[in-house]
């Protein structure tokens, strides 16, 4: 009886830690998307949208057909729009 006390304190303390891992990781990941807003160069944007974009053609039948929207950004980025 006792050892199943150790026991599930032990887990308690291990249940509660987990949420704190997860703010801490929450908090890292927000502070490299920001840096990473702050560190636009011109001319960096296509491989932003490159980096956000699966152009890979092969999807599954699971997925979403986004194979118009794939061939809208390319071609935008081959051809620009002019302001």
């Amino acid at each position: 009886m006792e050892k199943n006390r150790v026991n599930n304190r032990i887990a308690d303390k291990a249940f509660y830690q987990q949420p704190d891992a997860d703010v801490i990781g929450y908090v890292a990941s927000e502070e490299a998307f920001l840096r990473e807003c702050e560190e636009e160069d011109p001319g960096t944007e296509w491989e932003k949208v490159a980096q956000l974009c699966d152009f890979n053609p092969k999807s599954s039948k699971q997925c979403k057909d986004v194979s118009r929207m794939r061939s809208v950004l390319i071609s935008l980025k081959q051809t620009p729009l002019s302001r």
